[in-house]
């Protein structure tokens, strides 16, 4: 017997676990990434009728 199948097992869930871990790590990071992006748009946004509005006034 060269390795014990219970041990190769555990490491095989172990791997799976550690890779479901970056997963979540990855998905946090998305997830970051998305809530920046939409709060640079809607500033974005208010800028730009921000800008609307001050263009009308001068008229």
């Amino acid at each position: 017997m060269a390795t014990n199948p219970k041990s190769r097992a555990n490491g095989q869930q172990e791997s799976l676990i550690s890779n479901l871990n970056h997963k979540r790590e990855n998905l946090k990071h998305t997830s970051i990434l998305r809530g920046n992006l939409l709060k640079i748009s809607i500033i974005f946004l208010l800028c730009a009728s921000l800008f609307n509005v001050i263009m009308m006034l001068k008229r």
